[in-house]
């Protein structure tokens, strides 16, 4: 990409310019590996980024901000309260691997194959996205499956082990707290409540998405309970 941005410096609206990319030989995408390719390029349109003041009337434009300082003050606790959030993540997360490692017991061969396809389903499905074509990747896919498959041992070994306390302490999901999880889909992803509940409902989402606000309750209850040790570095 550097390379590219470079031979288009100085060009103007309607300039073509041909240059030549060199692929090494392990290329990912077979049909370039080790080939020296020229591309022509014709520059449609030239834009240029306006970066604004940055003043109370800034400040205005994003929302419902008097002065830059109550935008600050926003920003800042947005950032302290995505901060503590993570700290917690990471707790929940240190606290489940403990309870994985520390727990043996056999695991349904069914569960952790079902884990397993989901896994590597959305792993070829994130390629995807990007643009990769999977088939063309030159990578150890047995490896990837072996080490998918230890994952979703993982994933199975905990959620049973979550869905054991829960069971135990009676931990419960009501509906108001699933009706804030799509609140905040919604508005992560700007789109309609009712459309998010829709394609919940339609794909089994929302007894996924109850599991997930019923385990992490549960982590919350346990971290609540455990005992935690600073440790030097």
């Amino acid at each position: 990409m550097k390379e590219f941005t470079e031979n288009l410096l100085g060009t103007k609206v309607n300039d073509e310019k041909t240059f030549s990319v060199s692929y090494r030989d392990n290329y990912p995408e077979k049909r370039l590996a080790g080939k020296t390719v020229q591309y022509t390029v014709k520059v449609e349109v030239i834009k240029q980024k306006d970066i604004p003041e940055i003043n109370d009337e800034f400040a205005e434009r994003l929302g419902d901000y008097k002065t830059i300082e109550e935008l600050r003050a926003k920003i800042r606790q947005d950032l302290e309260k995505h901060k503590t959030e993570h700290a917690h993540e990471q707790m929940r997360e240190k606290l489940l691997e403990w309870l994985e490692d520390n727990n043996e017991f056999e695991l349904p061969e069914s569960l952790v194959e079902r884990q397993l396809q989901i896994r590597v389903q959305r792993l070829l499905r994130d390629l995807s996205r990007q643009g990769i074509n999977p088939q063309r990747l030159d990578v150890d896919w047995g490896k990837i499956r072996e080490d998918q498959q230890q994952q979703a041992t993982r994933d199975v070994k905990g959620s049973l082990i979550l869905e054991h306390v829960a069971d135990q302490e009676n931990i419960r999901v009501t509906d108001e707290e699933v009706d804030g999880e799509i609140e905040k889909i919604s508005a992560e992803t700007r789109r309609p409540k009712e459309k998010v509940k829709e394609v919940l409902t339609r794909e089994a989402g929302l007894d996924r998405l109850k599991t997930q606000i019923r385990n992490k309750k549960t982590l919350d209850f346990l971290q609540e309970r455990a005992r935690v040790r600073a440790v030097a570095t």
